[in-house]
């Protein structure tokens, strides 16, 4: 029974950034510096793309960097470069959250 008892999904919120610049894009990606707001920022994780409290749309974070390093993850406080992969245009003073989706 409990092996087909439907499973539910919970999206947890992992690091909220705040974007800084947006520096270059293409058509399908972008190159954005930001910093850390909460949490911790994740490379290969799938971000929402946040303007004035709403949701504008998701992206994935394709390249991290920290002192023009590439790492894989980024600590609260901390600021960083990123290529995103999104159709969305970024603008500075956007909101990344960055979330795992979990089930249960």
């Amino acid at each position: 029974m409990e092996e087909r008892r439907p499973k539910i999904e919970i999206m947890e919120t992992m690091g909220r950034a705040k974007i800084i610049r947006a520096f270059s894009r293409t058509k399908n990606s972008q190159i954005i510096g930001g910093k850390v707001m909460t949490g911790q920022i994740n490379l290969n994780s799938t971000v929402k793309i946040m303007r004035r409290e709403f949701e504008i749309g998701r992206g994935k974070i394709v390249n991290l960097e920290k002192n023009k390093t590439k790492t894989s993850t980024v600590e609260e406080g901390a600021e960083f470069g990123m290529m995103l992969e999104s159709k969305i245009e970024i603008v500075a003073g956007d909101i990344l959250e960055s979330f795992a989706i979990m089930q249960k």
